[in-house]
Order: C-alpha cells, then structure tokens, then sequence
C-alpha cells in the first residue's frame, strides 16, 4: 500500500469484474439482488486475492517471464477454477436465491480472473516500461540509490530509504575513499540488501561488484537492486567469491562478529589474497559497550539467540590484532558517527613486503 500505482494497479482486476458483472446481468435482463450484494464481498475478496498474488510476483521477481512465475499463475488459474465450479453448480439451481447467488458470484470471480490474466501483465509491463527511464543528468547518489529499489517489495524499499538517511557511513564513505578516484572491482562480505554496494556502485561508474550474504532472500533482494554490475552468491565467510581481476576495495561492514576467531582468520586471510597490490579494505564493527545499560545490545543478543546464531564480541584490541596477523597494515580506526559509538571503522592495506606477509 506505499506503492500507490502499485495498488492501483491491483485494483484493476476488481472494477473490470464489477463493471463487467453489473453489464451482463443487465444483458440477461437480471437485476442485481440481495444474495448478490451478500456475495459481492467474495468477488471483490477473490479478486483482489488473484491481483495480489500478480502484482507481488511482479515485485518479488521483477518480470512476468521469470521461471518461477508460472507457479504463481497456475495457483491462481487453479484457485479460481476450483471457485467457479463451487459457484457454478448453482447456476443450475431451482432455488430462486441459490441461483441468482451462483450466476453473480460466478460471473463476478469468472471477470475478476480474466482480468487478473488479460489486464495486469501489459498494464505491469507498462509500469516497469516507464520506471525503467533513466533519472536526469546530474541525479544525487541517494536518489539513484534509491531509483534501484523503486519495484521491490515495501521493506527493502524502505530500508533503503532510510539506511542512507540514519546510517552514518553514507557520510563517511567519502572521506574514507577519498584517494580512490577509480575502483575496477568491489568484494563485500556481508551484502545484505546490498544498499552499501548501491551507494559504491553509483560512485564508482565502472566498478564491478562481487557480494555473498547467507540470507537467502536478502541476496534475492540485492541481485535484484545490483543486477546491472554485480553478481550476488547465496553463501557465508569464509567461503568468498572470486572475482577474475584483483580486488581494489573490500567491505565488511558490520559483521565480523558473526565468524569465530578461525573463520575470521580464512575470511581476512581470503581477501588479501585477492587483493590488488594498492587495494583497500575497509572494515566497520560493532563493539561491546562499556557502560552498564546497554538496552539495543542485550536485545540484539536475545534476538541473535533466538535465532540460533552465536555473537563473538572483541575489543578494539582483539580485532586490530586479527586484522594485522593476516597480512593487513592499519592506516587509521576511527568511530562511526558524530558521537563515540559502538560502531568502529578500520582502514586497511595489504602488506606489500613479502617478508612482511611470510611472517604473518
């Protein structure tokens, strides 16, 4: 409903079928009576049922020819098919009312569906046609951050929105990248919704993108958003993507502490060997809070509990020492936001002596 052609579109299906409705019972010279009004509600339910499962399907996979749809499709044929035999044996009722409620019910769901078949798919078409037109010349990156994620379901949409507007590293990207003014080819462990990835991409015109996030519908998500440049694995560290060319820059942006020291380990040590000689990589985590009341950290352990996935929280201290024993020189850590925080930037290089690197 935060998609207001979206769901406008969804309505289609349902005023075709009362349109249609109303006219061929006027046709058969039958009024509209009180069974069919009781009965209206589940013509306009089914219909709307049948155009909703169109007009996800359209967000969830951005076109109507992707494999997965004819599942959608034959759900739906198969569920107004089942609904119109139900409704259609009382088209042949003696009953006065059982009649006249099977002939307005069948003709308003038999409308309904032809319309979620016949109207939707051009009219979607048409839709995606016209989001496709690039943004003007000179367009910000957060818009066209957020012009990747115009069809997408509401969540990730939003996400989007409002992780640039909240999250402090979209402001401090462009001072930590400031010596980088041409990046080939980006890795980021832990994509997510891939909205950092977005934001590098719309800097960095040229750039290829290589990502891997575990969670199976946040990696859908992100292809979808990153589908021009990037390829996006379902999978987790330390098993990495291997791009073809070295990497320049490297992300891993909030969530080293869901590896053990060992898979922490292989995850960084996989990454500098992947690396171009004059590479970077950037390393953003969450660190334990000293004070006693932490309320958003005892809840983020209680919900990582629930969901079965073990937290591994280590000071400055710790993580600077993995980062260094794996062949990294530190140039700077500094604190993500206006205030300290519990979110803390490392800014990497690869150790270029082979000395230096046989030794770690």
């Amino acid at each position: 409903f935060l998609d207001a052609v979206l769901t406008a579109v969804a309505l289609l299906p349902v005023g075709f079928a009362l349109v249609c409705t109303l006219g061929t019972l006027t046709l058969m010279g039958r009024s509209i009576d009180i069974p069919g009004l009781m009965l209206s509600i589940v013509v306009v339910g089914m219909g709307i049922d049948y155009a909703l499962f169109f007009v996800r399907s359209f967000q969830r996979y951005g076109s109507f020819d992707h494999p997965q749809f004819s599942r959608i499709r034959l759900a739906v044929l198969m569920a107004g098919a089942s609904t119109l035999i139900g409704f259609g044996v009382l088209c042949f009722s003696d009953h006065t009312l059982l009649k006249s409620a099977g002939i307005s019910s069948f003709l308003g769901i038999g409308y309904a569906l032809l319309g979620a078949f016949l109207i939707l798919p051009p009219v979607l078409a048409a839709v995606k046609r016209r989001r496709s037109r690039p943004l003007p010349a000179g367009s910000s990156i957060p818009a066209r951050v957020r012009w990747r994620y115009r069809n997408l379901e509401v969540y990730p949409r939003l996400f989007a929105r409002f992780k640039q507007r909240f999250d402090p590293m979209f402001a401090e990207l462009p001072g930590l990248l400031a010596d980088r003014t041409e990046i080939e080819t980006i890795l980021d462990v832990g994509t997510g919704y891939g909205v950092p990835g977005a934001w590098l991409l719309e800097r960095y015109r040229k750039a290829r993108f290589w990502g891997i996030e575990p969670d199976r519908n946040r990696a859908r998500v992100s292809s979808m958003a990153l589908a021009d440049r990037a390829v996006v694995m379902t999978g987790a560290a330390p098993d990495l993507p291997a791009p073809p060319t070295p990497v320049d820059l490297a992300f891993a942006l909030d969530m080293i502490h869901y590896l053990n020291d060992r898979d922490l380990k292989k995850t960084l040590t996989s990454i500098r060997r992947m690396m171009a000689p004059d590479g970077m990589l950037l390393i953003r985590a969450a660190v334990a809070p000293k004070r006693r009341w932490a309320v958003l950290w005892h809840l983020e352990r209680i919900r990582l509990k629930l969901r079965g996935i073990e937290s591994r929280e280590r000071s400055p201290a710790k993580i600077s020492e993995a980062i260094e024993a794996c062949g990294f020189r530190i140039e700077k850590t500094r604190s993500s936001g206006a205030k300290p925080s519990e979110l803390i930037w490392w800014k990497t290089f690869p150790i270029t002596d082979a000395s230096s690197r046989e030794g770690s």
